[in-house]
């Protein structure tokens, strides 16, 4: 397996700490699996800039593992998610194992972001849609920053809403699942990155330390 990382705004790529290189290093140490990150750097008054550069970014990097009859996973957090999911599209549904959303800044409704589609034609096996309770930058971005992260009209961040508009059989046989409970009523935005959260947080995604 393959996991692509993609972390979201105000994040310092060449920081070691940085949640996708600790991630990265992660996966290689406790895991059979590799992983890949793809890193930008935005703030949260220019990410409308260059975002469709980032998705197509993604694409190719998700094509090129595809081609290769890769088994492929993606983790997204924030504004990451944006760009794997619209980065998926664009590539049109190369098959995926699953997708972790974590605090989603894209839209919400399944069916306009294409993950329907996915679901239904086997592209993509699961989704796994994380929900912080005291996630104050959904709040605000919900309010305040919609025309930055460009949602439409009427719609509402995954992170803050949870997923909207699925298909319900994927609800019932376990293909979407939402994590809100137990310690994510607790967590901020980026709280499951913290040092005393991070190996539980990517446990919970890619499997146990063998170590």
């Amino acid at each position: 397996m393959i996991w692509l990382l993609e972390h979201g705004i105000s994040n310092v790529p060449s920081s070691w700490k940085e949640w996708v290189n600790d991630g990265i290093q992660y996966v290689h140490l406790n895991t059979p699996d590799k992983a890949q990150g793809l890193f930008y750097f935005t703030t949260p008054f220019t990410v409308f800039m260059r975002e469709r550069e980032r998705m197509q970014s993604f694409s190719e990097m998700l094509t090129g593992y595809a081609r290769a009859g890769q088994k492929i996973g993606g983790i997204a957090h924030s504004n990451g998610t944006r760009v794997m999911v619209n980065g998926a599209a664009a590539a049109r549904w190369p098959a995926m194992e699953v997708m972790h959303l974590m605090c989603g800044a894209c839209d919400s409704d399944f069916e306009r972001l294409g993950l329907n589609y996915a679901l239904k034609t086997g592209s993509l096996r699961q989704v796994v849609v994380y929900v912080a309770g005291r996630d104050m930058a959904m709040r605000a971005e919900n309010w305040l920053g919609r025309w930055q992260f460009q949602l439409p009209w009427g719609a509402k961040p995954l992170g803050l809403n949870g997923p909207t508009n699925v298909n319900a059989k994927f609800l019932g046989n376990g293909r979407v699942r939402v994590v809100s409970m137990g310690r994510w009523l607790n967590f901020g935005h980026s709280d499951c990155w913290l040092p005393a959260n991070f190996t539980q947080t990517m446990r919970e995604m890619v499997g146990p330390q063998t170590t």
